[in-house]
Formats: C-alpha cells, sequence, structure tokens
C-alpha cells in the first residue's frame, strides 16, 4: 500500500512539471521556464527533430542564420528577435526583444526552453542605451519607503504579457505545424 501511494504521489508531480504553456509568476520567468510539448507519441525523436527543422524554415526569413548549433535528431538552438511595445506615459514605446531558444526531443516529446533574452534600450538623456538582459516577470519592485513602483511594475506587467503572448504564439504555431506535403506530380 505504502508503495502504491509512493508510485501515485510520484507520477503526480512529474505530470504537474509538463506544462504545455509558458505562464508568468511572481517565481516563475523567463528566461528560465521550460515547456513540454507532446507532439505525437507515434513520432520519433529524429522525425520530431526534422519536423521543428521544418516549422524553423518556414517560420523564420533566414533559418541558416537563426539556427546557432544543432545535433542531429537531439537538439537544436535559435535566437530569434521580436518587438514588443509598452505603453508609457509619452506614447507605445517599442521595445527589441532578442531571445534563444533550445528544443530537446525524446520519442513524442519536444522540450522547448527560453534559455536567454535581452532588450534593446535607445540611447537618451538618463541611460547610454544598448542591450540589456532581460527578465520577464510578475515580481512587485518596491520604493525604499516600501510601496510599489506603480509605473515600473505596469511596464514589467505589460512585458511579461507580450512575452507570454510571444513565446505561445511560437508554441502554438511548432504544435499546429504539419510539416511540407510533398508533391510528387512535379
Amino acid at each position: 500500500m505504502r508503495k502504491l501511494l509512493i508510485a501515485i504521489t510520484f507520477m503526480l508531480s512529474m505530470t504537474s512539471i509538463a506544462q504545455e504553456q509558458f505562464k508568468l509568476t511572481e517565481t516563475e520567468f523567463i528566461p528560465t521556464q521550460s515547456v513540454i510539448l507532446k507532439k505525437d507519441s507515434t513520432k520519433t525523436a529524429e522525425e520530431l527533430y526534422n519536423l521543428t527543422l521544418g516549422w524553423i524554415n518556414e517560420m523564420y526569413k533566414q533559418p541558416d542564420e537563426v539556427i546557432k548549433a544543432r545535433t542531429h535528431g537531439e537538439f537544436i538552438k535559435i535566437n530569434g528577435s521580436t518587438n514588443f511595445y509598452v505603453k508609457t506615459g509619452v506614447g507605445r514605446v517599442k521595445r527589441m526583444v532578442k531571445y534563444t531558444i533550445t528544443f530537446k526531443f525524446k520519442d513524442g516529446l519536444i522540450k522547448m526552453s527560453v534559455i536567454d533574452a535581452s532588450t534593446y534600450t535607445p540611447p537618451s538623456q538618463y541611460s547610454s542605451g544598448g542591450w540589456h538582459d532581460a527578465e520577464f516577470h510578475r515580481r512587485v519592485v518596491l520604493k525604499k519607503n516600501g510601496k510599489p513602483r506603480k509605473a515600473l511594475n505596469e511596464m514589467n506587467n505589460q512585458l511579461a504579457d507580450q512575452a507570454e503572448s510571444e513565446f505561445n504564439a511560437l508554441l502554438k504555431s511548432l504544435l499546429d505545424f504539419e510539416g511540407s506535403v510533398v508533391d510528387e506530380s512535379w
């Protein structure tokens, strides 16, 4: 009975680890989150690897420049970029975001991890600007007096919303991708 209880507890803890969406909280943030996709239990790791390569070729304008590393049938690492828009007191501000994603493959499963993200801040009278490491999260940032920094927290929440949306859209696109159909009549 005790062994059965331990086995059930272990199985439940394993299923709670595998999530199928990026969800940002105070403790969960990008770039440390991984998502395990259950693509198709009948596909081998190599088939999923090839499917992901096909998705990258269709998704990105210059796939050869996006792919930074790969091990056939096991691993792909890509660098991509996008724009986020943040509403501030002066209007909407564009933030360029670069990210690094890894894909690891097992039979029937793809593990997608955002391992790095950085944002570009244009130079201004207040900042020298440049690329800075980014952490997309929902933590509350406080002033020295202990009160929340309203503007910074609103901006962090907007960036977190957009990061969730962007990376979940990539996930959905990969899950929906079926690969190219080869027409033999050519």
